[in-house]
Parts: structure tokens; sequence; C-alpha cells
């Protein structure tokens, strides 16, 4: 939503498409996130490093997908998700 802020926790999921499907990877072991809770001012973006190794081992070559939960600031019960695709070949 234009104009609007955004917070972020350090939290994703992962998933893989198959078959003209995405499926929700479960992690090797149970994940700890930082409870930080992180901004994206309106008109803004953010760039996130991920290293997926640490919960899910090493990734097939496919197509996959992370979803991050995005809160709008001014009224915390709106959640949007925001997902970034990436191949691993």
């Amino acid at each position: 939503k234009t104009g609007s802020t955004y917070t972020y926790g350090g939290g994703y999921s992962l998933e893989y498409y198959k078959d003209n499907k995405w499926y929700q990877i479960i992690p090797l072991n149970e994940p700890v996130f930082d409870m930080m809770g992180y901004q994206i001012p309106s008109l803004s973006s953010a760039d996130l490093e991920i290293d997926f190794s640490t919960y899910y081992g090493n990734l097939l070559p496919g197509k996959y997908r992370v979803i991050k939960e995005l809160t709008l600031k001014s009224d915390s019960e709106k959640t949007v998700y925001a997902e970034a695709r990436f191949d691993i070949v």
C-alpha cells in the first residue's frame, strides 16, 4: 500500500515448485529467528541475505520462493506477504 510503512521480523518460509504447485519445505531443525522488528518506509525496499543451509541443508536444483510476512505499522491487524523467487541450477 503506497504511503504506508510495514514492519517485518527475521522469520520466513521456503517453498519448492514442482508439478505446477508450490510446496512448503519443512526445516531440518526448529528455526530460531531474532525478534527484532524491521521497518520498510513508504516507497522503499529492503534487501535480505538468507543462508538457507542452516535450516534446510543443501538445496537441490529447482525453483524456490522465500516468503516474508509484513505487517502494516499503523494497523497490526493488517498482514501481507512478500515473496522472492529464485532458481538453483
